[in-house]
């Protein structure tokens, strides 16, 4: 039963006596010696490691935790930098020096508040706020829907302000980005996203949110309007190909059996423009979906729908055999 401000202290105290340190050290040894990763005690340390990071991420942002991770940011950057390169084929520990670099992000980067009705990010432009509780939105309009939804039988005088991190509230603010797209068109999806990119990992974070946006929509124009809303942001340079990878990631995991056929049609729009591969999103899920049937029948959808759009020219990347369906797609999984 830790509350958040004991958890921020806590952070602190470990960050500031080398916590980061010893996760480092022990990624430097694995460097220097990778048959250490047949062991399981090493790989058991691994995710051990990766699940305090977990827990650091969330009051990383929080002030004493900030001046601690500000202090020992360099040098902490610096090891990453080099660790990469020598671990870079190893799934246990890229995942964990993923994680020293969320909280480097978290520590270091902008912290903001968000519209309490929409999500959207409030940066410094005018902040509309409840004169009795310091509730924030983003507009009058969303205040009196705020207001009209009950807002008025909570309000209290001892709310606290509520900041968030960074990927919970990127996420969030997909759904308010999509809105923009839907009511007001490119040009201000740009400007909103333009804004936006000040916090680390945007384009991964808003992708992932659309992720859950279509978790929740299982309607075929709110995939289509969210997989035009993905090119345009591509198109406009705002989010990379590994966002996208992390969105549709999400998305497959997310992913439901009554969803499968816009799944696939959205993994088609990525993959003819050589966005997201069949091959990528095979070994994003393989950690993560347990249930084979649904697995399965997530490739065996996009692998059908690109050869239905690309016949033979599908063949020279997924060795595509018609006659052979199964036994191609039980290779992806590793089945054989």
């Amino acid at each position: 039963q830790t509350t958040q401000g004991s958890a921020e202290r806590r952070v602190g105290v470990a960050i500031k006596a080398g916590l980061l340190d010893v996760i480092l050290g022990f990624l430097s040894i694995v460097s220097k010696s990778p048959s250490f990763l047949r062991f399981k005690p090493t790989r058991d340390t691994l995710g051990a490691a990766a699940r305090v990071l977990v827990n650091v991420v969330h009051v990383a942002n929080k002030k004493k935790a900030r001046i601690a991770i500000i202090a020992c940011q360099e040098g902490v950057s610096r090891e990453l930098s080099s660790l990469r390169e020598l671990l870079q084929k190893y799934d246990e520990c890229n995942d964990v020096l993923n994680k020293l670099q969320s909280v480097l992000d978290e520590g270091t980067g902008p912290v903001a508040r968000t519209c309490s009705v929409c999500s959207r990010i409030l940066g410094s432009g005018a902040i509309f706020r409840c004169e009795c509780c310091g509730e924030v939105y983003c507009s009058p309009v969303c205040q009196k829907i705020s207001w009209r939804a009950g807002h008025h039988s909570i309000c209290t005088e001892k709310q606290k302000k509520v900041y968030r991190t960074n990927p919970g509230m990127l996420e969030d603010h997909a759904k308010y980005m999509l809105g923009v797209w839907i009511n007001h068109g490119e040009e201000e999806l740009v400007k909103v996203m333009g804004e936006t990119l000040v916090f680390p990992g945007a384009g991964a974070g808003v992708l992932t949110g659309c992720a859950n946006v279509l978790h929740e929509k299982h309607d075929s124009n709110e995939w289509d309007q969210v997989s035009a809303m993905i090119m345009a942001l591509y198109e406009n340079n705002l989010v990379s190909k590994s966002d996208i990878g992390a969105g549709m990631e999400a998305l497959g995991i997310l992913c439901i059996e009554d969803s499968l056929d816009h799944f696939g049609d959205l993994f088609c729009q990525l993959a003819i423009r050589n966005l997201y591969t069949l091959k990528q999103l095979c070994k994003a899920t393989a950690p993560r979906l347990n249930t084979l049937p649904k697995r399965f029948n997530m490739i065996r959808v996009c692998m059908e729908k690109m050869y239905h759009l690309h016949g033979r020219e599908f063949t020279g990347e997924f060795f595509w055999e018609s006659h052979n369906q199964v036994l191609v797609i039980e290779e992806f999984l590793g089945k054989v």
